[in-house]
């Protein structure tokens, strides 16, 4: 199996979310850095992010076989106790992933993973417009105690793939 990592490019659609710093939601979470991150203070804030497209060429993909979409955050919620739910769904034209909630608690960003999915859609294997347009959804779907914060410092998908056999023979590329 060979591994693409998508990368954060955009937002789109609604945002209630916060930065840290500025207003350049992109680059706050497309580095593995807790220094900088997006936050959310309140129940139901959403925020939807778009992705570069794969760094492998639609032919170097085996679509015949599974291609696997997984989205990954690291996430940290500021209260010493108690944990807040939050919500990640894999989304964009054509893709309709179920969502995961999971419970972020106050441990130094550990990373979340979202759906774990062979198919894009119900009945659809994932195809190279799919990967052209995927999207991650975030919702705090719990209520942050006051004067608390859900962060998030990184998002990412992982492509796990079979590339295509082009020509190798007795282990050497022609």
């Amino acid at each position: 199996m060979a591994i693409d990592i998508l990368l954060p490019t955009g937002t789109t659609g609604t945002n209630n979310w916060t930065c840290s710093t500025g207003s350049d939601f992109v680059d706050i979470v497309d580095e593995d850095d807790d220094s900088t991150y997006i936050y959310e203070i309140s129940i139901n804030g959403e925020i939807n992010y778009t992705f570069a497209n794969p760094s492998v060429p639609s032919a170097d993909i085996d679509f015949s076989k599974d291609v696997t979409v997984t989205a990954y955050i690291n996430a940290h919620y500021t209260h010493p106790s108690l944990g807040v739910n939050l919500s990640i769904t894999t989304n964009g034209l054509g893709i309709s992933l179920p969502a995961i909630v999971v419970s972020v608690d106050d441990s130094a960003y550990p990373t979340y993973t979202g759906q774990s999915g062979t198919t894009k859609s119900i009945g659809n294997n994932w195809d190279y417009i799919g990967l052209n347009n995927i999207q991650m959804k975030l919702i705090c779907t719990g209520r942050p105690a006051r004067f608390m914060q859900l962060r998030v410092s990184f998002i990412y998908f992982k492509i796990n793939y079979t590339p295509t056999q082009k020509g190798v023979f007795f282990g050497a590329n022609f």
